[in-house]
């Protein structure tokens, strides 16, 4: 009988991979072609829900398999449905971040904000995914960690603690450090998150990724930074990077490995070529080394032309082109899906390539169960395998419930001073100390009491320091090293301020934060410093405690993937029932209350759930007008703190694939369902929500009247950076609506909060934006924060002082004070780097210099003059406005400077009293009268601009006597166009005003 189980457990695990490789070529068929983001998404789900309807009850392996893979495909579907097109296809987010930072005409004019960092600064169960790292080679104490979306941290003390540089570039992934072996203050940066990339699903163009910008570099350390020449033919394409390299003995020549090949620079990174391989050079490539000590010897690994089969290949030209060998010709291996490479010093001519996947691919024996380690003595001209038992991919004792992750998390690295220690790296860490023949497990998957060795499952990068030996780990959780190969282990998190929240909570039982986070479950911040513990593992979301007035914040609900849990006596599951029925679309539900009742809580899945007995019971809502229509919450809800009876959601109904979307209150909520369901999507279009119906992000409602609200729109457009259909507010609760999205970038825009005023801040994929009551116009908010996606908005107020606080997806949790009025005067002195704004009312003064570069963009503005003063001066690659006019409203640049070479600037900008005054602006048929006001005689130009096409229509130039000019200009303009009239000398705008239509 024991003969017998064993045979049948080993027939059992066949199954399950030949099925799994069905199941990847099937959905790949089904995929290919497909560009918008439902399409794929319904192909994802019916694809899904057919397996899982197939599953016999006791296949709970295959279960778990499944589960896993439906959560990473509802973990893009939430993170790419903010951020589609005009079209319905996913875009380039990075790219799109970078053409806006650079837009020198961005229609920004003024910030507040004093944000700073609220944690986490440590978490010891993991603070979020580090992908590289890399050592300053005169200093073992220096090194640089690249996070998968909060760009790259630097370290003093060997990780002790960490701290962001280059942070106010637009949420950058890393994928690639160089520290130069020459000069260790040059500091090389791939950028563009590869593992995610090469992860994501089963066809590499899908998913909230963070595409490559090319290289950066920086002269100081890593203090400023700049970019380096485009990747030739490939600059504006989407693609990421996977590794970079620099030749050990020629400090300008390194090559990169991205998604679309290999390029190599000789020049420090001026320009870049493509290398050639053998079977087409546009290759994902995963990993590329050099030769220990030979600058002429390269090796790399790369997808074939099936995508599915991973080679090795070697250079003797130092880079130039590379010809399979090794490997491919002298063992028998077949559908490798990523090889990474092992040298080391110890001896340059050992090669160790660790090939995925692992078990679920197996097609022969229970304990056959990845492809293996291999090596080569002889500088890889051939490779034997050393072993392929046990699947160092896996954890031991979970071996049959997860899928490969090699794709994902595959890390290799060998001693610099005994080329027989090799370490392996998955979903966990094991070491060999016989030249990869036999296995020791080093780290544990799950956290237990004592966590001696525990450092965060996922491993994508394993690296020894050169000087002193020591071993590092990245992985989801942040950084750990190791002083004996890896037997045992010390977290190194601290500072490492790269957690991606989805949402957060800035008041539970103690007042603390707490919020959920990709990766690393649900944080709470103990106490009032910035260390945060792990409350619950897994994906966290969102999370909600019973505020008063309802309750007396002693209960709490948070959700972990699709499931809901309430603490209690112990920790209860209180998800819906019906979410099993179409569980892999039910995921990250959306949490709310009513204000005056904590018994009764809502649930936001692609189905609006309602329990009135805290998640103990559920039901749904149904439109009573069409049958069987249920109305949806998973893209917002909202309860409102005035009215027990309304709420109102938001959301797609997925479930039944009809591709409804929109808004909807709900009336005459009590303890039954509502009798009442408005559909508000039709009146949001009338004010110009857009025919596609992008995901509506948030809603808020006003305290004083559930009336009032306002909801936020992702999502990109594509008429340029004045589109409109951001924010729409209503009065009237819903049934009429204004879009009030002004000078807000097309950017997508994740949340919006309301205070007790009704003054309003939103939070964007690039920071916030404030907006009082009564003002006419958006006034960014964001000094002091990162450049980086902002998920959530919360007010919290203690002792009468109101703060605001800020998750984002990328750098953790921030907090501010909220907006105050505007200075009349303001003088600067202090060095300015990243994004910065200031406004006066009257006049800003100025001594500063602006450094930083790549992705400082610092503008001042002031209502009647801008001195920049003995000293000022604005570094090479950074970029300076100044702007006039008054506090809180829209204006022009009257002086941009971008740092393409040093710029001293040591001269007034004043107002247009200096200039002239566009007094007056009237059409008259087919002309327009302009009516200006001369202080300064001279030539000036007058040109009428069509706000709303964000073109020029026509223009006059003349000399203008001092005085009242009364100007005539040739333009049809019809009626209810925004056109303005600008006054311009020597080609600077001193002045302008709206042209009236008759």
């Amino acid at each position: 009988m024991k003969i017998y189980i064993i045979l049948l457990i080993s027939l059992f695990a066949t199954v399950i991979a030949i099925a799994q490789i069905t199941e990847t070529d099937e959905l790949n068929k089904r995929l290919q072609g497909k560009t918008k983001f439902y399409d794929i998404r319904n192909t994802v789900d019916n694809f899904y829900q057919q397996k899982i309807s197939l599953l016999i009850p006791s296949d709970s392996s295959r279960q778990k398999t499944l589960n896993r893979q439906t959560k990473f495909w509802n973990r893009w579907f939430y993170e790419s449905e903010s951020r589609l097109n005009s079209y319905g296809e996913v875009e380039n987010v990075t790219r799109k971040l970078m053409d806006f930072q650079n837009n020198s005409m961005i229609s920004v004019q003024s910030a507040f904000g004093n944000w700073s960092h609220a944690g986490p600064n440590n978490v010891e169960a993991g603070i979020g995914r580090i992908n590289r790292i890399a050592f300053d080679p005169n200093n073992p104490a220096t090194a640089f960690a690249g996070s998968a979306g909060g760009g790259l941290f630097r370290t003093y003390n060997e990780g002790v603690g960490w701290h962001n540089v280059g942070g106010f570039m637009p949420s950058l992934g890393v994928s690639g450090i160089v520290v130069s072996h020459n000069n260790s203050q040059v500091v090389y940066v791939l950028t563009g998150d590869g593992d995610a990339y090469a992860s994501r699903g089963f066809n590499f163009s899908f998913g909230y990724i963070r595409y490559s910008t090319g290289v950066l570099k920086s002269t100081d350390g890593g203090d400023t930074w700049y970019a380096t020449g485009a990747f030739p033919g490939i600059s504006k394409s989407e693609y990421v990077g996977f590794q970079l390299a620099q030749d050990p003995n020629n400090a300008n020549t390194l090559i990169a490995a991205t998604s679309k090949g290999m390029f190599k620079t000789t020049d420090g990174g001026s320009t870049w070529v493509r290398c050639q391989t053998s079977n087409g050079n546009d290759r994902m490539t995963f990993d590329v080394k050099y030769k220990p000590g030979n600058s002429s010897t390269v090796y790399c690994t790369y997808l074939q032309d099936d995508a599915t089969s991973c080679v090795f290949a070697k250079s003797e030209n130092a880079g130039a082109s590379f010809v399979i060998t090794g490997i491919t010709y002298n063992v028998a291996i077949t559908n490798a899906d990523r090889i990474v490479i092992g040298v080391s010093p110890a001896n340059a001519a050992y090669v160790y390539l660790l090939c995925g996947p692992g078990y679920v691919t197996s097609t022969s024996t229970a304990n056959d169960t990845f492809k293996g380690l291999y090596r080569s003595t002889n500088s890889g001209v051939n490779f034997t395998r050393r072993s392929n038992s046990p699947d160092i991919l896996a954890y031991q004792d979970i071996l049959r419930n997860f899928e490969n992750q090699s794709r994902y998390d595959l890390a290799l690295a060998v001693s610099p001073t005994n080329a027989n220690r090799v370490i392996a790296g998955g979903l966990v860490v094991w070491s060999s100390a016989n030249g990869g023949t036999t296995w020791d497990e080093k780290v544990d998957y799950f956290e237990d009491i004592d966590n001696s060795n525990y450092i965060h499952p996922d491993v994508h990068e394993l690296v020894y320091n050169p000087i002193n030996g020591k071993l590092f780990a990245c992985t989801d959780g942040g950084v750990a090293v190791s002083n004996d190969n890896g037997d045992n282990w010390v977290r190194r998190f601290s500072g490492l301020s790269c957690t991606q929240f989805y949402h957060f909570e800035p008041a539970n039982e103690d007042g603390y934060l707490w919020g959920g986070a990709q990766d690393n479950g649900i944080l709470i911040r103990d106490g009032l410093t910035n260390t945060y513990d792990e409350f619950d593992g897994g994906d966290g979301y969102d999370v909600m405690t019973d505020v008063a007035p309802a309750g007396n914040y002693d209960d709490k609900w948070w959700v972990i993937n699709k499931s809901i849990w309430a603490d209690g006596t112990a920790d209860i599951d209180v998800t819906p029932d019906q979410v099993d029925t179409d569980n892999n679309k039910n995921y990250f539900p959306n949490l709310a209350m009513s204000p005056t009742n904590e018994d009764v809580i809502y649930a936001g899945y692609p189905i609006l759930y309602i329990s009135y007995s805290r998640g103990d019971n559920w039901g749904d809502f149904e439109n009573p007008i069409v049958p069987h229509y249920k109305i949806p919450g998973n893209w917002s809800v909202s309860a409102c703190p005035t009215n027990r009876k309304r709420f109102y959601t938001a959301g797609d109904t997925r479930i039944t694939n009809d591709n409804r979307k929109g808004l909807w209150r709900l009336d005459n909520l009590d303890d039954i369902l509502p009798d009442e369901i408005t559909d508000l999507t039709p009146n949001l279009k009338d004010a110009g929500y857009p025919t596609n119906e992008p995901k509506i992000t948030d809603i808020a409602v006003s305290s004083k009247t559930s009336n009032r609200l306002w909801v936020t729109i992702g999502g990109f457009t594509s008429n340029g950076y004045s589109e409109k259909a951001k924010v729409f507010y209503s009065s009237n609760a819903g049934n009429n609506w204004l879009d009030i999205s002004y000078s807000l970038p097309n950017l997508p825009i994740h949340t919006i909060v309301a205070d007790d005023d009704d003054n309003i801040y939103v939070g964007t994929e690039i920071g916030v934006y404030y907006k009082g009551a009564n003002d006419a116009d958006w006034t960014p908010f964001y000094n002091g924060l990162p450049r980086v996606a902002v998920s959530e908005l919360e007010f919290f107020t203690t002792n009468g002082f109101t703060t605001l606080y800020a998750s984002t997806f990328g750098r953790g949790i921030w907090i501010s004070n909220v907006f105050s009025n505007c200075v009349s005067s303001l003088t600067i002195a202090s060095n300015q780097q990243g994004q910065k704004f200031y406004q006066a009312g009257n006049t800003i003064t100025s001594t500063s210099s602006v450094s930083g570069g790549t992705g400082t963009n610092v503008f001042f503005k002031a209502g009647s003059s801008v001195t920049l003063g003995p000293g000022f001066i604005v570094n090479p690659n950074t970029a300076f406005t100044a702007y006039i006019g008054a506090c809180n409203t829209g204006s022009i640049p009257l002086k941009t400077a971008t740092g393409d070479s040093t710029i001293n600037i040591s001269r007034n900008i004043k107002a247009a009293r200096d200039y002239g005054f566009v007094t007056d602006a009237d059409v008259w048929g087919e002309s327009t009268i302009v009516t200006v006001n001369i202080s300064n005689p001279g030539n000036y130009s007058v040109r009428l601009f069509d706000v709303d096409a964000g073109i020029y229509l026509s223009s006059l130039t003349e000399n203008f006597t001092k005085g009242i000019n009364k100007k005539t200009i040739q333009a049809k303009i019809e009626r209810g166009r925004s056109v303005r009239a600008d006054l311009f000398k020597d080609d600077v705008i001193v002045h302008f005003t709206d042209v009236r239509t008759k």
